[in-house]
């Protein structure tokens, strides 16, 4: 099905550990984890 995607990234704070569980759980029924990398985010007061 996505057999076309070479990677994916996908951004997430350190310390949101329960958030990168629940996006890599989703990501694996797709992605193998070869496929799958983390960009650690930064945290700004504003949000933004």
């Amino acid at each position: 099905m996505f057999e076309f995607v070479d990677h994916v990234v996908y951004i997430n704070l350190s310390n949101r550990t329960d958030r990168r569980m629940s996006i890599e759980a989703e990501l694996a029924k797709y992605f193998p984890n070869s496929k799958i990398s983390r960009f650690n985010a930064t945290y700004h007061e504003k949000g933004y």
